[in-house]
């Protein structure tokens, strides 16, 4: 059973619209969104964040609707720690992939050096799906995996 993915960016993709396209086809509501370990718009400069009409993430819990209008706007990061909850969740940082497992987490995002990223889900469909889109939009170096051979025991990204 997949439990993962991992892939790359294609050097000429637009980072900011990469958000977008990875969850389009995972649902938002009725879920909360962590943001955790975010380094971006001011590695990236507030000049250039405005010029190109970017909303940042801030590192906090989002309700679906207000995840929901942030995510359809430009967004650019360098590393990104993204997890989705229950509603009625308590959401907090996870630090290793047995904490993600006994979590109520069951999405989570990972994003370094703003072009490598792993995806994990509780829910396979969601990996097999994820990695048709991404064959589909042309990223590079896509493989999923299994817990038996998850590419982590950590979650940080920094």
């Amino acid at each position: 059973m997949y439990t993962g993915i991992q892939f790359e960016l294609p050097f000429d993709y637009q980072p900011e619209d990469t958000i977008q396209g990875m969850i389009a086809n995972i649902a938002i509501e009725p879920y909360l969104w962590r943001v955790d370990s975010l380094w971006g718009e001011e590695q990236w400069g507030e000049e250039y964040c405005s010029q190109k009409g970017i909303i940042p993430f801030a590192e906090k819990t989002y309700s679906c609707t207000e995840f929901s209008r942030l995510v359809n706007q430009k967004q650019c990061f360098i590393f990104l720690h993204l997890s989705r909850w229950s509603k009625d969740a308590a959401p907090y940082k996870i630090a290793t992939y047995c904490d993600y497992l006994n979590s109520e987490c069951d999405f989570m995002l990972l994003c370094y050096d703003a072009c490598y990223f792993e995806i994990y889900s509780k829910d396979e469909n969601v990996i097999i799906n994820l990695a048709d889109y991404l064959h589909a939009k042309y990223f590079i170096n896509i493989e999923c995996f299994a817990n038996h051979n998850s590419p982590r025991k950590t979650l940080s990204i920094l």
